[in-house]
């Protein structure tokens, strides 16, 4: 007993990081994560940061390179967490949970799924493999120029993300165009004022 326990500290402790960064029609796969912060500075760019395992041993980076705040990451270290939608000034945040069922076992599994997103990056965080965000990331690590995942943008990034997802945000806030100024790339809410 003694011995299992100390395994699953040990796989805690251990981290995968993958970073994928789409910049001027090129993309670059396991980026050096001591370069990202010259490279957010560039508007065109879009960086996808993975973190499998525990955050925890990544919260300096999270904090200074994305300039996440510490709540934000420390709840992104917590294994669980109900799901919610945060809006922050620089960032937006969503816990999602998926569901998982094994056939052999009867047994079912939500496992979480941070996101982090902002203009130029996202960050998926989630303490074990999750087969359908390594099929995601294998497609994102194709380098076809012409329809590349990451050259249509952030947010179609984000949407292929999260049909995998059981989605339940209570009393999230509707789209704040009007008191925030929109942060939307591809809407046309100024015509309609709705997203």
């Amino acid at each position: 007993m003694q011995q299992q326990i100390q395994q699953q500290e040990k796989s805690l402790k251990q981290q995968q990081l993958r970073t994928i960064v789409w910049q001027n029609g090129k993309l670059s796969i396991e980026f050096p994560t001591e370069e990202l912060h010259a490279v957010l500075d560039d508007p065109q760019v879009l960086v996808w940061l993975d973190i499998e395992g525990d955050c925890s041993l990544s919260q300096d980076m999270l904090c200074n390179v994305f300039k996440l705040e510490h709540i934000t990451v420390r709840t992104m270290c917590e294994e669980r967490e109900r799901a919610k939608f945060v809006d922050s000034d620089n960032y937006y945040y969503l816990v999602v949970h998926g569901l998982e069922f094994d056939t052999a076992t009867d047994e079912a599994n939500t496992p979480k799924l941070d996101i982090v997103f902002a203009k130029n990056f996202i960050i998926t965080n989630h303490r074990e493999s999750l087969a359908w965000l390594d099929s995601v990331l294998e497609t994102a690590k194709k380098n076809d120029p012409e329809e590349h995942i990451m050259s249509r943008g952030m947010p179609f990034l984000l949407l292929a993300h999260l049909p995998h997802q059981a989605i339940f945000v209570p009393d999230a806030p509707r789209h704040q165009s009007a008191s925030r100024g929109c942060q939307c790339a591809d809407c046309t809410h100024r015509e309609t004022n709705s997203c």
